[in-house]
């Protein structure tokens, strides 16, 4: 059972060394071997790791091709300073400080440590999007009590009076006659 238990820690700690290690693409054969030899000298892997390395990054490449020396400063540099505490493992191994049992328990050790800090985050942000999403929540029901108060409100409606102007009519017969003193009488329909 013991024995399993360490086939476990070591098969584990080979492949999350081994995923450190997948961002880099080379573009040919000897920019592969130039980054596995750069990656030992820095730590990105210990020494012996980095036959393992050159077979993943060559596999499928051209012999040769256009390659830039500095991005394969800039990864690994960029590597050792995101991940610390592996390059100085990965280094005290390859002086030999350490030897590969220490190593792999080491290796071991930070990634379990690395996974608890993961689920500590993902905590931390599942407990955020909780707390937003009751915000959210408590916004719907204000928003859906505004709206149901709106349907509910009528404006005021103010009564006119309702005068309506004489309709005009012409008149239908006119019946008029001059008077002696002026004017006109008669009738009008």
């Amino acid at each position: 059972m013991i024995n399993a238990i360490r086939l476990f820690v070591v098969s584990f700690a080979a492949v999350l060394s081994s995923c450190a290690t997948q961002g880099y693409k080379a573009s040919c054969i000897a920019e592969a071997k130039a980054y596995a030899k750069r990656a030992v000298e820095t730590g990105v892997v210990h020494a012996g790791g980095e036959q393992d390395l050159f077979l993943r990054k060559s596999t499928g490449r051209p012999a040769e091709a256009k390659w830039d020396p500095k991005k394969i400063e800039r990864f690994v540099a960029t590597w050792v300073s995101n991940n610390p505490e592996r390059a100085e493992i990965n280094l005290a191994a390859t002086k030999g400080t350490i030897d590969e049992r220490e190593r792999l328990h080491l290796t071991s050790v930070l990634d379990m440590r690395e996974a608890a800090e993961q689920q500590r985050k993902a905590a931390n942000m599942q407990a955020f999007a909780a707390g937003l999403n009751s915000a959210a929540a408590s916004m719907n029901q204000s928003a859906a009590a505004m709206n149901q108060s709106a349907a509910m409100y009528r404006p005021p409606t103010y009564i006119t009076p309702s005068y309506t102007a004489p309709i005009y009519q012409p008149p239908r017969t006119i019946n008029l006659r001059p008077t002696y003193g002026g004017g006109y009488r008669g009738t009008i329909y």
